[in-house]
């Protein structure tokens, strides 16, 4: 009886500690399987970052080059549109008779600002006081004068000389203090035939107007539209 008893005792301890050894590797199982999947997650989440970087990288790239591409097409339509016109500019020389006899503006030389496709359209001539348009079109004509020592009314007139009638096409006037520096410019658009001609005239004359012959302080220029 005592022999069955402990049989059954010794039998009960070693189903116990096959149960724990059981228990403790599907434990260890469990434990293992987590650590894999954490793992496993990890690594995707690496490579899902990797790779939404290089591909932000690819596409911020692609974005900044095709936005350079767009500023570079814009830029080669600005200088086309540009070119496409001609552009003729003006720069005074130093003093001439005329200018003191008369107040004719001049003589004036061609500045190495100008843009032409082939020829000047605009022909200097009468001791390069007189602007001859050889090329007829519409133009956009400018000019600026710059006095150095102004009276109190400082203006010039823009004058469109045919083969039948002298017309002014437009007047230009500041006002300022005795002895100080202004500048006066003005700006029309017309229509010119070959052989029209622009002058030049100031409206005062004084022994004291003097004038700045810089070609960035009086200029005059044409740019033919169509």
């Amino acid at each position: 009886m005592n022999n069955n008893s402990c049989l059954k005792k010794k039998d009960i301890i070693v189903i116990f500690i096959n149960l724990m050894v059981l228990f403790i590797v599907i434990y260890l199982y469990y434990i293992i399987d987590s650590l894999k999947t954490i793992l496993s997650n990890a690594n995707v989440l690496k490579k899902s970052s990797k790779s939404d970087l290089t591909e932000d990288y690819t596409n911020n790239f692609d974005d900044f080059k095709t936005t350079n591409q767009n500023v570079n097409i814009r830029h080669t339509r600005s200088t086309n549109s540009v070119k496409s016109h001609k552009l003729s500019s003006f720069s005074l020389a130093q003093p001439n008779i005329d200018f003191e006899q008369n107040g004719i503006l001049g003589p004036w030389i061609l500045s190495n600002k100008s843009l032409s496709n082939d020829k000047c359209p605009i022909k200097l001539t009468s001791r390069r006081t007189l602007l001859e348009i050889v090329d007829e079109g519409l133009y956009f004509v400018y000019i600026q004068v710059y006095y150095l020592s102004s009276s109190v009314r400082n203006s010039f007139t823009m004058t469109k000389i045919t083969a039948d009638i002298n017309e002014t096409l437009s007047v230009c006037s500041a006002m300022g203090a005795c002895g100080t520096e202004i500048s006066c410019f003005t700006s029309i658009v017309e229509y010119f035939k070959t052989g029209e001609s622009i002058l030049i005239r100031l409206r005062e004359m004084s022994s004291s107007i003097s004038l700045s012959r810089k070609a960035s302080h009086t200029y005059l220029g044409f740019i033919k539209l169509s």
